[in-house]
């Protein structure tokens, strides 16, 4: 899959939550090095008190709430299916729209919210959004993308607003993700799980 250059803000992001950073050193002709530095862990017993991964506060029993993620970046769909599950979500992961697709109507009666990257190969995130609520008129919908929702806006005029309750600009910390799923689902809910006829 053809990326789109994420990976280096994604794992500074990453890096940074918690309190390391990434160094990039570069010279002509011999190419790149990358450090990655993360504090050391005080204690290898985790501390009394609520779970905590990547700087984010999980829920300590299952959500029983289901998300279909869809995203073409291998590091951010890793980390962000991770993050999810250990806040107590099922995660179903597609690495490119079509999967995604296939994956939403082999389980379209249980996926609760659809967090999908507007730039995918196969099937766009915007062709998926459309799809989607073609059959669930109400599914929530969270969107990530490179561009601010302005740039997005100027470079594809067919307007998504109506059909996602949430944008998130790449890059984006973990804490930010499963809080935003969180308050789209506490938020919006979908009413009718049957299977459309």
């Amino acid at each position: 899959a053809h990326g789109s250059g994420l990976g280096l803000p994604m794992s500074l992001a990453i890096a940074r939550e918690h309190g390391g950073d990434l160094i990039a050193e570069s010279s002509s002709n011999r190419g790149a090095k990358f450090t990655l530095q993360i504090p050391v862990a005080e204690s290898s017993i985790p501390a009394a008190g609520p779970a905590r991964a990547s700087g984010v506060t999980l829920a300590i029993q299952p959500t029983a709430q289901t998300i279909l993620l869809a995203e073409d970046e291998e590091a951010v769909r890793t980390t962000s299916r991770r993050l999810l599950e250990r806040a107590g979500f099922t995660v179903l992961s597609a690495e490119d729209g079509m999967q995604a697709w296939r994956l939403f109507l082999a389980n379209i009666d249980t996926i609760d919210v659809v967090v999908t990257d507007l730039t995918m190969p196969e099937l766009t995130g915007r062709e998926l959004v459309r799809k989607v609520r073609a059959n669930v008129p109400d599914m929530p919908v969270v969107v990530t993308s490179a561009y601010s929702p302005d740039d997005e806006e100027s470079q594809n005029p067919s307007n998504l607003a109506e059909a996602v309750h949430a944008t998130l600009v790449k890059p984006f910390t973990g804490s930010v993700l499963v809080q935003t799923v969180r308050e789209v689902l506490a938020k919006y809910q979908r009413m009718d799980r049957k299977r459309p006829a």
